[in-house]
């Protein structure tokens, strides 16, 4: 039997009906969305960048049968797929949202045969003048961690840090006005680019 893929990214509270003709479980992947950035304040501080979400990966298809409904959560708390009994069996943390300069932690995969945690995101500044914000940490992936984002300079905003191990990058402070490019992908390439101005 031919082994079907599913993408599931529907709102809050949804469910997936498994495939009449389903036989066993390849996986179950789930990634947390982002947090959000922090509110700037005007000769205050900047804000600061939120934390990526993180990755779980189960291969236990624990009361799953054909027909079911497998319930999604999506929401600021976590990405969760629950089996037909309400039982969690795949839970990825949503990052933490800044709060003012104060950076977002990166969320973990919480429940899963592999967790993974997002990238932290990059502080703001916190002095008078305007200034830019710190970059959003990095989402974890299946094959590892996301990368932290840049905190801010006083000379400019922070990168947002790469996805998903491999060879990507963390974001990095600017030494511009014009802020720093984003961290590479897992390939090590598809790197942000740099704003064209302050």
């Amino acid at each position: 039997m031919a082994v079907v893929t599913v993408f599931h990214t529907a709102a809050d509270g949804t469910t997936f009906n498994v495939p009449a003709n389903y036989d066993s479980l390849v996986s179950i992947e789930c990634v947390g969305q982002g947090g959000a950035g922090g509110t700037a304040v005007a000769n205050t501080n900047s804000g600061g960048g939120g934390g990526g979400g993180g990755y779980a990966k189960t291969t236990t298809g624990t009361n799953i049968t054909a027909n079911d409904a497998l319930t999604c959560a999506v929401n600021s708390t976590s990405t969760t797929i629950s089996n037909n009994l309400g039982t969690p069996i795949c839970v990825a943390n949503a990052g933490g949202a800044a709060s003012g300069a104060t950076a977002g932690t990166g969320g973990a995969g919480a429940t899963g045969s592999t967790l993974y945690t997002g990238g932290d995101g990059g502080a703001g500044q916190s002095a008078t003048g305007n200034r830019g914000g710190g970059g959003g940490g990095g989402a974890a992936g299946p094959t590892g961690i996301g990368k932290n984002g840049g905190s801010a300079t006083s000379s400019g905003g922070g990168g947002g840090g790469g996805a998903n191990a491999g060879s990507s990058t963390a974001g990095t402070g600017s030494t511009t006005s014009s802020g720093q490019a984003g961290g590479q992908g897992p390939a090590g390439t598809g790197q942000g680019a740099l704003a064209t101005s302050g």
